[in-house]
């Protein structure tokens, strides 16, 4: 079992936060303005952040219904999915 399957909850805030220094220094780089900047600055990393919560629920053998909590409950619900506990044997 290697570091991030260890410690799950750091590797999606590790991924959320380098994706979001990469999405930001690009649109930095580029003459975004406006709705495109919107779109690419914030709504791209949370959608790249999608299949690492769900790696990770599956990794905490928790149902994937708890995704839905991720995406909808705007600030509560990527806490309350990061506290969960680890249900798997490992």
């Amino acid at each position: 079992m290697n570091w991030s399957e260890r410690h799950l909850n750091w590797s999606v805030v590790l991924a959320a936060l380098v994706l979001n220094i990469a999405v930001y220094s690009i649109s930095q780089f580029t003459d975004l303005e406006g709705t495109l900047f919107l779109i690419f600055a914030f709504i791209l990393p949370f959608l790249l952040m999608i299949p690492v919560v769900a790696w990770m629920l599956n990794r905490k053998n928790r149902k994937p219904w708890w995704l839905l909590m991720w995406c909808f409950v705007p600030i509560f619900g990527p806490i309350f999915v990061l506290t969960l506990s680890n249900k798997s044997d490992y």
